[in-house]
């Protein structure tokens, strides 16, 4: 990928000892370093919301973000940090959001990080996409390659795209590290210009030769160098200037 960098990463759980992801700040370290080494400029740091599982206060989280800032600019690490969250897409969402509690990816164009059940997309998916559209609230769905139902029938991403959502892919995906059901619907996704966004998703250490690796080398050979810069710089940026989203839009 000769040229290019600037990248941007929209979903990472790379903020310490909040979830799943890095156990403590360097580890956080480490995958920034990774990432500044693969040509990112940007982090978006997205820790999970769950409700009962993982539910972090944002003061904490805000906390967190200032200290790992600080470690970076110690370290010499040139990349630029923000905050938001995965959400758990169930109705607690929609409770979230109308108590004003919610961290989107970007407040201007209320795009907010989410993530429905894996092994069955829920009957209630369309219900609560059509809350958030109600709310005026634009949902970038995570990974959904790696949901069940997708990865067995790829072209079922057009019910979320109908729906209203924006779609990312994990470069773990690409990379193989869900397998090879996993890695063969992001690649049509992708090729079917059904992604908007492809991001790490990065949880640990061990993971970044997967991800950013060989998930990188993947995605250069399918989508080339245009794909690549649309996902992971244009639309990526579009999204954090709080642009307008009309022509993310699907349109069958």
């Amino acid at each position: 990928m000769s040229g290019l960098g600037g990248f941007i990463d929209l979903h990472s759980h790379i903020l310490f000892g909040l979830d799943d992801g890095a156990t403590d700040i360097d580890e956080s370290l480490k995958l920034l370093q990774a990432l500044v080494d693969a040509g990112f400029v940007r982090a978006v740091m997205t820790p999970h919301y769950i409700q009962g599982v993982y539910e972090a206060d944002s003061n904490l989280l805000l906390d967190r973000l200032s200290t790992l800032e600080r470690r970076c600019e110690l370290a010499g690490l040139n990349i630029r940090l923000s905050l938001a969250c995965e959400y758990f897409l169930d109705q607690s969402l929609v409770e979230i959001i109308d108590s004003k509690r919610a961290l989107f990816i970007n407040s201007k164009n209320m795009t907010i990080l989410v993530q429905a059940p894996m092994m069955k997309i829920p009957p209630y998916m369309e219900r609560i996409a059509f809350e958030l559209k109600l709310r005026r609230v634009v949902p970038v769905i995570a990974h959904p390659e790696r949901y069940a139902d997708i990865a067995k029938r790829p072209q079922r991403i057009k019910e979320f795209l109908k729906q209203g959502f924006l779609v990312q892919v994990n470069l773990g995906s690409l990379g193989g590290l869900y397998g090879e059901r996993v890695r063969l619907a992001a690649e049509k996704i992708i090729r079917n210009g059904q992604a908007h966004f492809v991001a790490t998703d990065l949880h640990a250490a061990h993971h970044i030769d997967v991800v950013l690796n060989r998930g990188l080398k993947r995605l250069a050979q399918i989508a080339k160098e245009e794909g690549v810069r649309r996902l992971l710089v244009e639309n990526p940026l579009h999204l954090l200037e709080g642009r307008e989203l009309e022509e993310f839009m699907w349109r069958d």
